[in-house]
């Protein structure tokens, strides 16, 4: 009986953690024979099947960090009794394996390092891309990056985009709930705010200086506007200089930062926001404003990498640079409700394109080939 190991380092409720989980869920529902390992770096473990397995003793730094726990972790690995591996992204390509199928998310640490020596690791955890039996990109933009660098044959590599989990809804008269009062409360927002909403880290490619400078505009027409920025910095540095220039164009009082939140409080919050704003400059996919339009939130974004892959025709988009078209967009959302609601409306059809039964199909798909070609 075939057999398949499925193996990531992502947090459960990451960018790439989520996605892993919701496929293997549904792999497994098909009656799939498959084994889940996640390479926990925070805690040195390995989760088999979300038991403990491996366990590793504390290295002082810098032999803590991630990378050097990712490669300790693979290690225990088994070898044997399974058919193939399908590696869950593509930091984890450097594990030996003679057949394995990878999930490659995107090259940002390779092209475009985030942070200092970022490319020196990324070549390292990145070595083993070439040596994929077949490859899964979550956009066709990944895919064009990723033949460029490694010169991989295209019918090598299948495209198969994300979805978003069962929370991200639309949700009716939040704006009349308890919960709403409740929001606003906890972070000491009047009555009357208009909520602009971003989901991201602080990476210097979610392009916070021009959201800052966006939010700067519109309160000169609209004094009761917020920003409400949800997630974790990612990079120290990244929202240091973003509080910067926050404080440099005198918006600082008017934005709010939450950390982290459950699946469930985000999506409240997508439905409670006015306008979603997502100006990146790169992403592989781009989750967020698919989150944001499946819980009809009407969205302003940038048209740089894969993010037009995901927005189609339903949502506003500019050059990352257009300060003033971004400026624009936005202010005919929060002043114009017929528009607001066409977007609302238009987002929430698109994210009908995006199904996780449908990928975890596709997916069972290129498994089957994969048997085939073994």
């Amino acid at each position: 009986m075939t057999k398949i190991a499925f193996v990531t380092n992502a947090p459960p409720f990451s960018g790439m953690g989520k996605p892993a989980r919701e496929v293997f869920s549904r792999l497994r529902e098909n009656n799939i024979d498959s084994d889940f390992f996640y390479l926990d770096a925070s805690h040195g473990e390995i989760l088999k099947n979300d038991e403990k397995i491996v366990g590793l003793r504390d290295l002082p730094r810098p032999l803590g960090v991630k990378p050097v726990q990712w490669w300790r972790l693979a290690r225990k690995l088994p070898k044997q009794g399974y058919d193939f591996w399908h590696i869950g992204n593509q930091t984890l390509s450097f594990i030996p394996r003679q057949n394995f199928l990878l999930t490659v998310y995107d090259l940002i640490e390779l092209v475009d390092p985030q942070e200092m020596f970022g490319s020196f690791v990324a070549k390292y955890l990145y070595k083993g891309i070439s040596r994929a039996k077949h490859i899964i990109c979550v956009s066709e933009y990944t895919k064009k990056v990723l033949q460029k660098v490694y010169h991989i044959p295209g019918e090598k590599i299948t495209v198969i985009p994300l979805a978003v989990g069962e929370h991200f809804k639309p949700l009716e008269n939040i704006r009349q709930s308890i919960g709403y009062q409740e929001f606003l409360s906890l972070n000491n927002l009047p009555n009357n705010a208009k909520i602009i909403l971003h989901v991201g880290s602080d990476h210097p490619r979610k392009n916070l200086n021009l959201l800052a400078e966006i939010l700067a505009r519109v309160k000169k027409s609209v004094p009761n506007v917020y920003l409400i920025k949800v997630g974790a910095p990612g990079l120290k540095a990244g929202r240091l200089e973003f509080q910067n220039k926050l404080s440099d164009l005198k918006v600082s009082d008017a934005v709010r930062f939450i950390d982290n939140t459950t699946d469930e409080k985000l999506a409240m919050i997508y439905a409670m926001a006015d306008v979603f704003i997502f100006p990146s400059l790169y992403e592989g996919f781009g989750v967020p404003p698919l989150e944001a339009m499946a819980c009809g939130c009407p969205v302003v974004a940038s048209n740089a990498t894969s993010i037009p892959e995901v927005i189609g025709d339903a949502s506003p988009m500019h050059d990352p640079t257009d300060i003033v078209g971004f400026t624009a967009s936005v202010q005919r959302v929060l002043n114009d409700a017929n528009y607001a609601a066409e977007l609302k409306q238009k987002g929430i059809e698109r994210t009908k394109f995006f199904s996780w039964d449908e990928i975890a199909k596709k997916t069972a798909e290129v498994y089957e080939s994969m048997l085939y070609a073994v």
